[in-house]
């Protein structure tokens, strides 16, 4: 009985930790269900692929020219050398899997060659470690501000509810869930810092924010934390900026710890190549700030945020509120908000590539949890006095959240077997496979003519719609 009284109260009073333990037993059944590890080296292609090349191309070919057979995505340099496409950041997350995987596939017979079954399930669990460590992380940054029933809410709307779960489950080895570990642990360990004083936790702050801009480039705008935290007016501003003046020695400390995780790629960029830095990616690759596809990337069919993510629209209601609820987060949320939707949307490729939905995201719900939180904090907290409206308010937001995972997953499984096209949906396509589970050999011909593919060379010249 008492442990029957213990596991109540639990239930009772940390609803947030029942969801994630949840999250973990849900993990461990979910393992191998979206991943066919024997077919065409899935997970280890495409983008993953490239992430990953350092990782075989130092241990098992000791060439970080990339002369050896591949097909891997290099450029050359101006000494002909091949370089990596993508920087070394997501390689050094896989690294203490990869290694795991090495191992047991010597120990077990099968090739040390980087691609057999041992290094994608290795890299696998991996995923699934880290994704969990940032929703933990995530669940004690929305504590800080939110109640247990709030947080546990929120969680479940994030990880089931989103792309999330996708970049997860179904290919997880992309950056993204990735990168919500990192994100969380910035904001985790600044709030640390922020409590305790302790510069240590300032130097991990520095660490995990250079490490997400090495990965990602524009993540560098988690910067915007420790400028615009506790900020309402310029005046505060200013006092923030003379905090970490003031900070001395310290503060030039933790700016070379920033740099340090990106030091090591100019570095291996000097090596190999001869230069410092070297542009990886191709002509007419990049930003056109003047003409961002905000509308695109919110709304389209193709790959709007908001479409294939609807939980995340009540962010529209939920950072408002954050001016009542979480004052010193407010400003550093709004901001984040815009910057990042601004960047994101300016990118040549606004719907970057083949993908679920609005993956370029993801890893910011280390952010938005805020947001979303704040949503379900008011909702749970009108009519509070009323309980039978206060408790139906409650109920009707617990429905819209399953009704969100519900249609979350269902979408995440049509992609997987390619009853929603990586980059050619249209409105009509959206609503013609809603709810099919599979396409009779009619519907496929009906689909295929319905799918409008983007048009990238005119996209990197400018023509972005």
């Amino acid at each position: 009985m008492k442990v029957l009284s213990s596991i109540g109260n639990v239930i009772v009073k940390k609803p947030s930790l029942v969801v994630f333990i949840f999250f973990v037993v849900f993990s461990f059944d979910r393992y191998n269900r979206w991943v066919n590890f024997n077919k065409d080296n899935f997970p280890l292609v495409h983008d993953v692929d490239q992430f990953y090349s350092y990782l075989p191309a130092a241990f098992i070919h000791h060439d970080l020219t990339f002369k050896f057979p591949n097909n891997y995505w290099t450029v050359t340099a101006e000494n002909g050398n091949k370089i990596a496409r993508t920087t070394y950041g997501m390689a050094a997350m896989y690294s203490p899997f990869y290694f795991v995987g090495h191992i047991y596939a010597g120990a077990n017979g099968y090739d040390q060659n980087g691609y057999t079954l041992p290094y994608k399930w290795s890299l696998h669990a991996g995923t699934f470690l880290y994704a969990l460590l940032g929703i933990w992380l995530c669940r004690k940054n929305l504590l800080r501000f939110f109640s247990e029933l709030v947080t546990a809410l929120t969680l479940f709307a994030i990880f089931l509810g989103t792309n999330l779960f996708y970049y997860t489950f179904g290919w997880g080895e992309m950056s993204h869930s990735y990168l919500f570990f990192v994100l969380s642990v910035a904001v985790y360990t600044f709030f640390k810092w922020q409590d305790s004083n302790k510069i240590k936790f300032f130097y991990l702050f520095c660490f995990s924010a250079g490490f997400a801009t090495l990965i990602r480039p524009t993540d560098i705008v988690i910067l915007l934390l420790p400028l615009l935290y506790n900020v309402t007016n310029f005046n505060d501003i200013k006092s923030r900026v003379n905090e970490f003046i003031s900070l001395g020695k310290a503060f030039f400390l933790g700016g070379l710890i920033f740099i340090a995780p990106i030091f090591f790629q100019l570095l291996y960029w000097k090596m190999y190549s001869g230069n410092w830095y070297i542009f990886t990616y191709g002509a007419g690759e990049g930003f056109y700030f003047s003409d961002p596809q905000v509308s695109n990337f919110l709304f389209s069919y193709r790959k709007g945020w908001f479409i294939y993510t609807p939980i995340m629209m009540l962010l529209l209601i939920g950072i408002p509120l954050l001016i009542k609820q979480s004052k010193q987060i407010f400003v550093f949320v709004v901001l984040y908000f815009l910057v990042n939707v601004y960047l994101l949307s300016s990118w040549w490729d606004w719907g970057f590539g083949g993908s679920f939905g609005s993956r370029a995201i993801i890893q910011h719900y280390a952010v938005f949890a805020f947001g979303l939180a704040a949503f379900f904090n008011a909702a749970f907290n009108w009519f509070k006095s009323i309980r039978i409206i206060n408790y139906s308010i409650r109920f009707a937001c617990l429905v819209l959240v399953l009704a969100c995972v519900k249609l979350n997953y269902n979408q995440s499984w049509q992609y997987k077997y390619a009853l929603i096209h990586p980059s050619g949906m249209t409105k009509e396509a959206y609503w013609f496979v809603f709810n099919k589970e599979k396409f009779s050999k009619e519907e496929l011909e009906t689909f295929k003519n319905i799918i409008s593919l983007p048009d990238y060379p005119a996209m990197i010249s400018g023509k972005r719609d």
